[in-house]
Parts: C-alpha cells; sequence; structure tokens
C-alpha cells in the first residue's frame, strides 16, 4: 500500500523506505487519467460483469436450489451429484474448450465472460441455498398456502425472507468471485476497452521492459476500496450465512 504513495524516485530504494518520506498522490493521479481515463472503464466494465453474475446466477440458483430442497422426483439425486462433481473440474482445464465455444458463437465479450463466470458460480450457489432450504421447515410454506397462498407466493413471503442471510453470502461469494477473476478475462477480452480491472490493470500496467508499480499499487487500492465497503455493510449477513444454513441439508 505505501508504494501507491511513493514518488519514482524512491520505489527502489536500499534500504526500503517502509513509510514514503515525501508522499505524492501522482500514482493515483496518473491512474485515473491514463488512457482518456481508460481505468475507469475497467471499473465500470467489473462493475457490470460482477454484478450481472451476482444476480443473475442467484436467480438461476435460487430456482435450483428450491426445487432440489422441497419436490422429489426421478433423476433429483443423480442431478445434484452432477452439480456437485461439476466442483471438481479445474476452471483452467475447460478455458480453451469454452473459448472456442465463444469464438463460435461471437461473444467473446462481456456477456460470453458473464456466461462463463455463472458457469462456475451455479453450482456452489445451489449447494448453498439448498442448505439454507432445508433448514427452512416446509410445514410454513404448507400453511401459507391452506390460507391462500400459491407456491410462488409462499416461497416469497415466507421462505426467502427467512434465508436472508445465505442469499446474500451467495450473492456477494459471486460477486467477489468474478470481481477478482484474472485468467478468463485475459483471455476472453481482447479489446482494451472492454476488459475488468485485474486484466486492464495487467495489461497497462505491466510491460515487456518496464512495470509500473507505483500507478497498479494505485490501482490496486481502487480495486479493493468497493470490496471493503460491501464487506463493511454486509458483514453481518455473510457470517450469518457461512456458519449458519450452509453447514445444515
Amino acid at each position: 500500500m505505501a508504494t501507491a504513495f511513493k514518488p519514482i524516485e524512491d520505489l527502489f530504494k536500499i534500504p526500503p523506505q517502509w513509510i514514503p518520506k515525501n508522499p505524492t498522490l501522482d500514482n493515483f493521479r496518473y491512474t485515473l487519467t491514463i488512457a482518456n481515463g481508460i481505468f475507469l472503464k475497467f471499473f465500470r466494465n467489473s462493475l457490470i460483469v460482477s454484478t450481472a453474475v451476482s444476480l443473475l446466477s442467484l436467480f438461476v440458483a435460487l430456482i435450483a436450489a428450491y426445487s432440489f430442497s422441497r419436490f422429489r422426483y426421478t433423476g433429483r439425486d443423480a442431478l445434484m451429484l452432477w452439480v456437485l462433481a461439476t466442483q471438481m473440474i479445474p476452471m483452467v482445464l475447460l478455458l480453451i474448450s469454452l473459448y472456442a465455444l465463444l469464438v463460435k458463437i461471437r461473444m467473446l465479450n462481456l456477456w460470453g465472460l458473464i456466461l462463463t463466470y455463472m458457469c462456475f458460480a451455479l453450482p456452489f450457489a445451489v449447494w448453498m441455498l439448498k442448505g439454507f432450504f432445508d433448514s427452512i421447515p416446509i410445514d410454513l410454506e404448507e400453511q401459507a398456502m391452506v390460507d391462500g397462498c400459491t407456491r410462488l407466493s409462499a416461497m416469497m413471503r415466507i421462505t426467502l425472507p427467512l434465508i436472508l442471510p445465505g442469499i446474500i453470502a451467495t450473492a456477494l461469494f459471486n460477486f467477489l468471485s468474478a470481481w477478482d477473476e484474472f485468467m478468463f478475462a485475459i483471455t476472453i477480452i481482447h479489446a482494451n476497452e472492454l476488459r475488468t480491472l485485474p486484466a486492464g490493470m495487467f495489461a497497462i500496467f505491466i510491460g515487456e521492459k518496464q512495470i509500473r508499480w507505483g500507478p497498479m499499487m494505485a490501482g490496486s487500492i481502487f480495486i479493493t476500496i468497493p470490496v471493503v465497503i460491501v464487506f463493511i455493510f454486509l458483514q453481518k449477513y455473510l457470517v450469518q450465512g457461512l456458519t449458519k444454513g450452509a453447514i445444515k441439508g
């Protein structure tokens, strides 16, 4: 962190300066103004991708998890194991296959990146939310349906508010996973203006002959700020979500 506030002449001094003697904000100014504000475009792209992955995967996972938890049908257990088994496949093994698929369907863009992240976010989200649904007695929904609710309205009015910590924890986990991901982002997105923050910082700060350490550290602080803000406001729900419903089932 201290490197972000150091002038370039102090970066490689021996012995190193742990606390900058002449702190400067030049690295932050450079990061925000480089290439007509392209860093801000990276920030916007990361926000779009991470939010879309979090919300879309949460919507699909809620439906799947509710089905696994509340209904009994042929092939249910096999399907649940198949969903779990997908978590055992390393992401890197699928990189070439997914890239080839996205090339064929012409989706080397943010939507292609969103769909890719969703492939890896859904299995965790489904099993996480299933544990929360299992922790809520089905009797509560049945009583609501006796009083005139449909199954959907009973789920929306009774069950979802009770598992709110799990929903927030799942959404936050998926958001952070997409926010920090580098490998697929650098492979799938080629246009600089469409890159997310991790891939974009690699593209503009790391060259063949030089690494701009100061601006890169300033950029790292900008990347961390949204994560810190989210944790400050949602840490209560995150702790509840990771310690309650997810361990039941």
